[in-house]
């Protein structure tokens, strides 16, 4: 049997336009994870990096569908805070085993202009999903000053098919760090199931587990949006 363990990076904060890509400090990990200290509130502040131009989307998706959709004007985070009452938390964990998405409780600010740039793309469709859609979109930020005053001001004129000529993508796909069980390396202690619990027929054997790393494709493509001021200011003129 081989054991596969992918060795990714947990998410402090699991909202809406912070990327896998943005990281936290450990202070915002521990919160997440429910490490910290069991003393009243833990509090800390992450600032969020909104501007890549980068998104991911399933590797299995198809990279042809992609499409523009749209760009408008948005003001987005740059500041996530954390709060955690421990006690509180503990409390809701009684009657619900698996916690609450308010604990910790995520607040966002410094609010930033920004020009939201969408494109729509077909990929497989949810499991979670009754009706199967298929067509899903992500967005990224571009920052007020990335464009001159004259884009700007054509931006909300603009038919579809024209601002889609401002930008071009650019697909990626990273590889994934995998550590398995180097079955020829290792070997196992002989034992049973009691109670539904792996036990050793001999309470003295250890077993000795080796490990390799190796990489693999990632399940994500990046996908890097850039603008191209010269296509941009030929379209204006």
């Amino acid at each position: 049997m081989k054991v596969t363990i992918m060795l990714a990076a947990g998410l402090c904060l699991a909202a809406a336009g912070i990327s896998e890509a943005q990281t936290v400090s450990l202070a915002c990990a521990q919160a997440a994870s429910g490490t910290l200290a069991p003393v009243g509130k833990e509090t800390c502040t992450q600032s969020l990096h909104p501007f890549t131009h980068e998104a991911q989307i399933p590797a299995n998706a198809d990279m042809a569908s992609i499409r523009f959709a749209g760009i408008r004007y948005v003001r987005v985070a740059t500041e996530a805070r954390m709060t955690e009452d421990r006690d509180h938390c503990k409390e809701v964990a009684i009657g619900d085993p698996g916690g609450s998405q308010f604990c910790p409780d995520v607040t966002f600010s410094g609010f930033a202009p920004a020009y939201e740039v969408t494109y729509s793309y077909v990929g497989p469709p949810l499991a979670s999903d009754e009706y199967a859609n298929r067509r899903f979109t992500f967005s990224v930020d571009f920052r007020p000053d990335e464009f001159d005053q004259a884009q700007r001001d054509q931006i909300a004129k603009w038919k579809r098919a024209e601002a889609d000529e401002w930008f071009a993508i650019a697909k990626s796909r990273p590889m994934d760090k995998v550590v398995t069980v180097d079955e020829a390396n290792s070997t196992f202690c002989a034992g049973h199931y009691v109670d539904g619990n792996w036990v050793h027929d001999d309470a003295a054997c250890q077993d000795k587990v080796q490990l390799s790393v190796t990489t693999q494709p990632s399940d994500y493509m990046t996908i890097r949006v850039s603008l191209n001021p010269v296509v941009a200011s030929a379209n204006i003129n």
